[in-house]
């Protein structure tokens, strides 16, 4: 039966010019994808190696003038501008060392939060900051997001399963065939889900063919995890949005009827749906307000401004080589020896005020994951956002990864002033081999999107069986 299917609606829906126009669409929505996802990681590749090639330049030309001032034959204005000096290599205002998130292949599935994630971060002894591309959008495009094969899978396929299966059975009714497919000796509800399956094993197979060229153009192996994840979300949304047309035209209404149903149905499931999970996850675990965060802070910077003097008290007393002085006596060494000293102390006491709003934070993510069964495209971003390691976790990986590195940096240079050392060349050699990526292992596979995407069809498999018994479509 499912092969007689398979042939007749094969031929069928190859004498239909509708067919080879969404055909037609299907390749053009992964190709302006790949492009869209090209054009956004090439602008990230151009702003990395920019920031690489500067930051080079710069080392080579520190380390040229290091060397002369050592041999005599040069002279600076000041210790501002002494490459020789830790305050000026490490970075307190001016310095430090540019770490980059190179793009990965991976990337081109789902851009994910790469436009809330920085390019880069420069290390200082005070701190981190991020870089990017520092190139303005239209905040028309950016409400819109990225049309990445994310957005492909979770919104436009489905549009296309409506266009090939609104008229599944309706058609039939009106083409005056359903009699004839009554008289077969087959049960109406067996011969429909062949029909189904069949127009599902040909989309199905013309969606995964157009996605053969992306996974070649993008460097992703279709035997890879990534790539066989994918292919797994591409089928089980097909199969879900077959399903629910295929409930819809169970319930007997005509082809105009279907079509309607069928784009409420997309926009409950993929629009509104959505937005429910994130007013649920809101609601059920708010975030601080920003002028509560606001207030903590100012709480915080007035504690330290008031507690300096007793925490400067207690640093002299556990260094007790350091001699201090007075505001009018003291030169720019002794002022950064107190900075760098106080330091340690004063992002602990930050970090034990912020904990709280983080924690927060962290709690009403964790329930936006739960809430993922809501919609398929929840589910689908989810877990491309995972394969392509675009996804939050990922961030955070990359960012406590970049932190590490700036607790090395800030160390060293820090030791080294508070020693009252040089910068020589064998340092400048290790600047050079210091890392200038931020590379971390991927986070533990996550499947959450694919089990909830699994769950939310054989919810929509079982209200079509459902549907099927009452009508008792014979």
């Amino acid at each position: 039966m499912y092969f007689l299917q398979l042939k007749f609606e094969l031929r069928r829906l190859a004498r239909s010019p509708l067919t080879w126009l969404l055909l037609l669409c299907l390749l053009v929505f992964f190709g302006f994808s790949f492009y869209s996802s090209s054009q956004h990681l090439h602008r990230k590749a151009e702003s990395v190696n920019a920031m690489l090639e500067a930051q080079q330049k710069e080392l080579t030309a520190q380390s040229l003038l290091a060397d002369s001032l050592r041999r005599g034959t040069a002279e600076v204005a000041g210790w501002w501008q002494d490459p020789t000096n830790p305050i000026v290599v490490g970075g307190i205002w001016r310095g430090g060392r540019v770490v980059v998130v190179p793009p990965q292949p991976n990337n081109y599935l789902a851009l994910g939060m790469q436009d809330l994630r920085p390019d880069a971060w420069l290390l200082r002894m005070t701190g981190k900051q991020a870089r990017g591309d520092v190139e303005f959008e239209n905040p028309v495009n950016l409400s819109f997001g990225a049309f990445d094969l994310a957005f492909v899978i979770a919104f436009l396929l489905p549009l296309l399963v409506i266009a090939l299966s609104f008229d599944l059975i309706s058609a039939e009714r009106e083409l005056g065939t359903l009699p004839m497919l009554r008289a077969q000796p087959v049960m109406g509800r067996k011969l429909f889900f062949a029909k189904a399956l069949a127009r599902f094993s040909l989309l199905a197979a013309a969606a995964l063919l157009a996605l053969l060229p992306f996974f070649l153009l993008a460097g992703v192996s279709p035997f890879s995890a990534a790539g066989l994840g994918t292919v797994v979300l591409v089928l089980l949304s097909l199969l879900l949005w077959f399903l629910v047309a295929l409930g819809i035209n169970l319930l007997g209404g005509n082809s105009a009827v279907n079509a309607l149903q069928c784009v409420g149905a997309w926009l409950i499931i993929a629009l509104l749906l959505p937005v429910l999970a994130n007013m649920l996850s809101e609601k059920l675990s708010p975030i601080p307000s920003r002028a509560a965060f606001l207030n903590s802070e100012r709480a915080t910077d007035k504690y330290l401004e008031e507690s300096r003097e007793d925490r400067l008290s207690a640093f002299y007393q556990q260094h007790p080589n350091y001699e201090r002085k007075s505001e009018e006596e003291q030169d720019w060494r002794d002022y950064y020896r107190e900075l760098l000293g106080l330091m340690p102390q004063e992002d602990a006491i930050r970090d034990s005020i912020n904990r709280p709003f983080d924690e927060q934070i962290a709690a009403q993510e964790a329930l936006s994951e739960k809430l993922l069964w809501l919609s398929p495209s929840l589910s689908i971003y989810a877990q491309l956002g995972v394969l392509a390691g675009t996804d939050r976790e990922a961030g955070q990986s990359l960012e406590a990864e970049a932190e590490q590195l700036r607790q090395r940096w800030s160390g060293w240079f820090t030791d080294l002033f508070m020693e009252e050392k040089a910068v020589d060349a064998s340092a400048y050699a290790a600047i050079a081999a210091f890392p200038s990526t931020v590379e971390t292992e991927p986070p533990s596979p996550s499947y959450r999107g694919v089990l909830g995407l699994l769950l939310q069809c054989l919810l929509a498999g079982a209200w079509c069986f459902w549907v099927a018994q009452r009508r008792m479509v014979q």
